[in-house]
């Protein structure tokens, strides 16, 4: 029988798929100054019965639950490891687990969460669940997803009023992240879940090169909003620059905003005359999820 491994300067491990045939290596890999862990935290009994009982990793920061969350999945590990400053689930989960038991577990107990992706089976979030979320008054980062998680289909509506009104108590939000959302498609007839195809399409029987896409920009002044881009006429562009405008205005801390696959950055500079100018440099991703956000949420999308 052999020594089991050592691994004394892991710092990040990803776990994904991979089997053990019991608890030696797996032990060992959680042990030292591991900080960034990415796992399946019920992906088989081992796993279940290992992380129920591993408690504490104590400089354990960031945790990237991969795999298909049960409503009656066991939260011993979350429980055991509040300090975390980075949270992000990379499948979607039902209303009754995220709502009743882990937001209630989050609001109460971590104090120092910085970033947090939650993704919901249905197909919307309701009020209740964005008021939880803003009583975490450290959050830097937000990614919230609902409806169909693959394909070509969209279906999650947001209610931006809604959404602003409990979001704005966040004021050390400097990302947010909505994906797979939708607004009304533009062309006529077309179905809703198949928005964003519609989008493109809309786009190339107006002869616009989709490199322009990557250029775009909306100036916000007291009085006007000046749109410096070659598709004025798309409506659903215009309203996703508008409901970008209300979040940058009603946020003054927000500083990157990403809705219907249009990432948008956020400058701001002091007019000479007084008052605030919002400019906004918008880029437009052809794969739905940039690297950027990849990164940030460590999105692994199949």
């Amino acid at each position: 029988m052999g020594l089991t491994p050592q691994f004394p300067c892991l710092r990040r491990v990803s776990l994904r798929n991979v089997v053990f045939s019991d608890y030696s290596v797996l032990d060992a890999l959680l042990e030292g100054g591991l900080r960034d862990m990415e796992v399946d935290l019920g992906q088989d009994c081992l796993y279940s019965e290992f992380f129920d009982e591993r408690g504490t990793i104590p400089e354990l920061t960031t945790l990237v639950w991969d795999g298909m969350i049960e409503n009656d999945q066991s939260l011993s590990f979350l429980q055991a490891n509040t300090q975390l400053s980075k949270l992000s689930l990379q499948r979607e989960a039902s209303g009754a687990f995220l709502e009743t038991r882990l937001l209630p577990l989050l609001t109460e107990s971590f104090r120092q969460l910085t970033s947090l992706s939650l993704k919901w089976k249905g197909d919307s979030i309701p009020g209740s669940a964005l008021q939880a979320i803003a009583s975490l008054v450290s959050l830097q980062e937000l990614h919230l997803s609902a409806g169909h998680q693959h394909g070509q289909r969209y279906n999650w509506f947001i209610d931006h009023d809604l959404m602003r009104s409990r979001l704005k108590n966040l004021t050390s939000l400097k990302l947010i992240t909505f994906s797979r959302d939708v607004c009304k498609s533009p062309v006529e007839g077309s179905a809703r879940e198949l928005y964003h195809g519609d989008r493109i399409y809309h786009a190339l029987i107006d002869d616009v090169d989709s490199d322009q896409w990557k250029n775009w920009h909306l100036l916000r002044t007291p009085t006007e909003m000046k749109f410096l881009a070659p598709l004025t006429n798309t409506n659903d562009f215009i309203g996703m620059l508008k409901e970008a405008n209300v979040y940058a205005t009603e946020m003054p801390g927000l500083e990157r905003l990403h809705l219907g696959q249009l990432t948008m950055e956020v400058s701001r500079e002091e007019e000479s005359r007084g008052g605030d100018e919002v400019i906004f440099h918008v880029s437009f991703e052809g794969d739905e999820f940039p690297t950027y956000l990849k990164e940030a949420f460590w999105w692994n999308p199949t």
